[in-house]
This record gives structure tokens, C-alpha cells and sequence, in this order.
């Protein structure tokens, strides 16, 4: 074979690895923000987000919410804790919010603490 041919082999080769790793951790990073959206406790901060007054009256209508969910959950014989970083985008104005939750056993997930401020557009989140 020719340099080239080997060249070409070699580029190939890397180019497919960088593409498996590139579409493996994508596929982690949207499964695990799945299953946060999905799950019992961030609807419960969801639910809680779009029921509060003071929140409504500053975002107006709730249009959607960021795209990427951050936070952690943690469950142990039927008790759980859970923090969610949310950006709430409204009609007015977004809002990032800090929401806790907490869950005994049999019970469901309910709100302990929960405050916001306005976001930035030069904000992360």
C-alpha cells in the first residue's frame, strides 16, 4: 500500500472513533436529561413552578423551560432529596430558579425551599 492509502486508512479510522465518542456521549448527556424530566420529583417542581403566583406575575405566561435540566435526586428506602436548577422562559421575563424537594416513604415529593432570580441572557444554566 501507499502512503496515501495508509494516510487515508488512518484518518478514516480516527474520524469514525471521534464521531462514535461524539454520538456516545450525546446519547448519555440527552438520556440522563430525560430521565430528570421524567421523573416524579421534577414534574412535582414543574407543578409547583407553574401554580405560584409570585412567579406568574413576573414571568407572565410560561412558555417553556430550559432545555438541559439541572440538579441532583437522591433516593434511598423511600425516602428522597432532590435540587433542580430550572430556567423558567415566560412571556415577560425568565426566571432561574432554585427548587428543593424531599419525600418520605409512601409519601409524595413536596417543596421545601424555593427561590429565583431574574436571568441574564450572559447567565449560564
Amino acid at each position: 500500500m501507499s502512503g496515501k492509502k495508509i494516510a487515508f486508512i488512518i484518518i478514516t479510522v480516527f474520524a469514525i472513533l471521534v464521531l462514535l465518542i461524539v454520538g456516545f456521549v450525546c446519547a448519555l448527556v440527552f438520556g440522563v436529561n430525560a430521565t430528570i424530566k421524567n421523573s416524579d420529583s421534577y414534574k412535582t417542581a414543574i407543578s409547583y413552578i407553574e401554580a405560584d403566583p409570585e412567579i406568574a406575575g413576573i414571568t407572565g405566561e410560561i412558555t417553556g423551560y430550559g432545555f438541559f435540566a439541572q440538579g441532583n435526586v437522591s433516593t434511598t428506602n423511600g425516602y428522597g432529596d432532590a435540587e433542580y436548577t430550572i430556567k423558567a422562559i415566560g412571556q415577560n421575563r425568565d426566571l432561574k430558579i432554585w427548587i428543593t424537594l424531599k419525600k418520605e416513604p409512601w409519601g409524595s415529593w413536596e417543596v421545601t425551599d424555593c427561590r429565583f432570580e431574574r436571568f441574564s441572557p450572559t447567565d449560564e444554566l
